[in-house]
């Protein structure tokens, strides 16, 4: 998938805004902002600077190769609407990875910009206990956006193997279980 792309859509519904809104704001044509967001338009870095912050946001570059929690729910919900789950899971299991991997204020910075919903209320609250997760093991602070993840109805046993599983609730992250995602703690982690 095209960075560029997902970050310019990521905002875009970070911000709740349509294309016409963002075409609005920065005098591009619609049609023009569909194809920078879709990937079949490569885009300057000056076009995309611009594009984000019609949405809102400033565009910073940080150096790593990780995901960061926006780009994370920008793969996860291409996943879903190709009807991939399994792709999905893998992208929030990568974010978990790629955020360990990360300290401070690297850590902080990867977890920002938010994550825009991805369709899925399931998704959106298993990428947001995963963000919480890795900031307090470092004791770090929460971006605003995490304000806005409602805990799930009805708890979701990602392994439907374990579902029901007292073991299984007890080795779920505080942030995921406060959220309604069980998962094992030990799954968070690529082997």
């Amino acid at each position: 998938m095209n960075t560029a792309a997902t970050l310019i859509r990521s905002a875009r519904n970070a911000a709740g805004l349509t294309q016409h809104g963002v075409a609005t704001r920065t005098g591009i044509a619609q049609s023009n902002v569909a194809r920078a967001e879709s990937g079949t338009r490569d885009v300057s870095s000056a076009t995309v600077e611009r594009l984000v912050r019609a949405s809102g946001y400033r565009l910073t570059v940080l150096p790593g190769t990780g995901l960061d929690a926006m780009s994370a729910a920008g793969h996860v919900t291409s996943a879903l609407a190709d009807g991939n789950e399994d792709r999905a899971y893998r992208f929030v299991i990568q974010l978990a990875d790629d955020l360990e991997a990360l300290h401070g204020a690297e850590r902080v910075a990867a977890c920002v910009a938010p994550a825009a919903p991805t369709g899925d209320a399931r998704f959106d609250a298993f990428i947001a206990g995963v963000v919480e997760t890795r900031l307090e093991a470092q004791a770090l602070p929460h971006p605003v956006w995490l304000q806005s993840v409602e805990p799930l109805a009805t708890p979701w046993w990602v392994d439907r193997y374990t579902a029901g599983s007292d073991w299984v609730t007890e080795a779920t992250p505080p942030p995921l279980r406060r959220l309604g995602v069980l998962i094992d703690a030990a799954e968070l982690t690529s082997a």
